[in-house]
């Protein structure tokens, strides 16, 4: 992630899972990537980055159209 900026973390998983929904997400449009968590063997989905807070409600709105309902997407700041 870039130092500073902001992103929406769309899930915690294993490198394997962390590595298909960046595939996913990008095939959908989205700019995904994936970095290491805290915890061992965890690996953070974030899409972004984003400018201000209106593009990160307008990228969660885009995200719930584009199928990944139920995802409470986290806000985080690298």
């Amino acid at each position: 992630p870039t130092p500073g900026a902001i992103y929406l973390q769309v899930a915690a998983v294993a490198k394997a899972e962390a590595e298909l929904f960046v595939d996913v997400l990008a095939k959908k449009g989205f700019h995904a990537l994936y970095t290491t968590a805290p915890i061992p063997n965890t690996y953070r989905v974030l899409v972004g980055p984003f400018q201000d807070a209106a593009a990160v409600s307008q990228a969660r709105a885009d995200l719930n159209k584009a199928g990944f309902k139920g995802f409470d997407a986290l806000v985080r700041k690298f």
